[in-house]
């Protein structure tokens, strides 16, 4: 008898498996960091893949890393929170491969809304000196704190019609005893802004922070009649250990440091904030007139070495 060998049969159909097959993530807004998690990608082993991602809304909110790999391997995804709204967004990953069904998998990403703005204890300064205890009409201060504004800083800018800053500035607003405060800068751990001069005369005011429409708890600030604040030059971790170098102009217009020191008898510039009250007037958010020039109401003095 003769022997007969069978003939070999097809080869398995190759196959391309993910798991899970979706993915949920939540955060809230203005948060940095999202924890990533991880695809498995499985089936026949030493299949190449390669993968794309989409989004339904919201822009590229959604990372992933490799792109391409083969069986069996794993796929890293992650959410950006960046400027999204709160809400929730969707987006797929999907992996190819030659002769197999392409497979995808579902990402939810919900933004939580922020918590409300906080204001840190005595984190309302005068933003040149950085000093705290209360606030003057017309000082421009600082205002520390978390969830304050958006995650990348903003500069306010003047309104060219009314020639006012506004008092509004990438959904922030802060009002100081119930008016809403010119604002020069905004962070989500920094407000600069100016003390309305309408709040002369008053014993204490309420300050409170709005982002979003979310207003955070009031603090409360003595009302002062004048707390000057000289500027200071360098990065701002310096100011926090003194002695401060002050931010002024020698006579002869050089700036004022150790390595260019005021002759003795000469006259020097310094700018500062705090004054309180001026007259001429000067109006809230808007820059005095250079002629007449505003000074102080209250008398000035000043000292130098005591």
């Amino acid at each position: 008898r003769g022997a007969y060998r069978a003939a070999p049969g097809p080869p398995p159909a190759a196959s391309l498996e993910l798991s899970p097959s979706s993915l949920r993530f939540t955060a809230p807004a203005e948060s940095q960091l999202v924890e990533p998690q991880t695809i498995s990608v499985g089936g026949t082993g030493g299949l190449a893949w390669t993968a794309a991602a989409t989004t339904s809304s919201g822009g590229n909110w959604l990372l992933f890393g490799p792109a391409e790999g083969t069986v069996p391997s794993s796929i890293q995804v992650s959410a950006v929170v960046g400027d999204l709204a709160p809400g929730t967004y969707t987006g797929r990953i999907v992996v190819s491969a030659t002769g197999v069904t392409a497979q995808a998998v579902e990402v939810t990403f919900v933004v939580e809304p922020p918590p409300p703005p906080r204001v840190l204890t005595g984190g309302v300064v005068n933003s040149a000196s950085y000093v705290g205890g209360g606030v003057a009409p017309g000082e421009n201060i600082s205002i520390i704190g978390s969830y304050l504004g958006p995650r990348v800083g903003v500069s306010g800018a003047v309104n060219q019609a009314t020639g006012i800053l506004a008092a509004r500035l990438a959904d922030v607003v802060v009002y100081i005893g119930g008016i809403a405060s010119p604002l020069f800068f905004v962070r989500h751990d920094q407000i600069n802004a100016q003390v309305p001069y309408e709040i002369a005369g008053q014993a204490t005011v309420d300050l409170e922070v709005e982002y979003r429409g979310q207003k955070g708890p009031p603090v409360t600030l003595r009302v002062l009649e004048a707390r000057p604040g000289v500027h200071v030059y360098g990065e701002r971790p310096a100011r926090d250990f003194p002695p401060f170098n002050a931010a002024a102009v020698n006579e002869d217009a050089t700036h004022n440091s150790p390595d260019s020191p005021a002759p003795q008898g000469s006259v020097v510039q310094l700018s500062l904030t705090g004054q309180g009250l001026v007259s001429p007037a000067a109006e809230t958010g808007k820059p005095a007139a250079a002629s007449p020039a505003s000074v102080p109401q209250r008398p000035v003095s000043a000292t130098i070495g005591g």
